[in-house]
């Protein structure tokens, strides 16, 4: 069985602006938000045959970082499997 990726979206205080900040081929996965240190830890899952499918072959997992401030996304963090 195969799952569709969960992507994470983005709005102003007031819910305008919504707009995607992960990818069709990114799945995610957590999310830890460090509200003190302004950033926020996301755990994403790589569609690695870009089917739009998430299956148990699909084992490329990294982390990034999400600057609660500015709504930035940082560089990837990868995890080796």
């Amino acid at each position: 069985m195969s799952d569709s990726s969960d992507i994470l979206y983005v709005s102003d205080k007031k819910g305008n602006g919504l707009k995607p900040i992960t990818s069709n081929y990114e799945n995610a996965i957590s999310i830890d938000i460090y509200d003190k240190q302004g950033f926020a830890l996301i755990k994403l899952q790589r569609d690695l045959d870009k089917d739009n499918d998430f299956e148990s072959d699909d084992k490329d997992y990294y982390y990034i970082r999400l600057d609660l401030n500015t709504i930035t996304l940082g560089n990837k963090i990868e995890i080796n499997n």
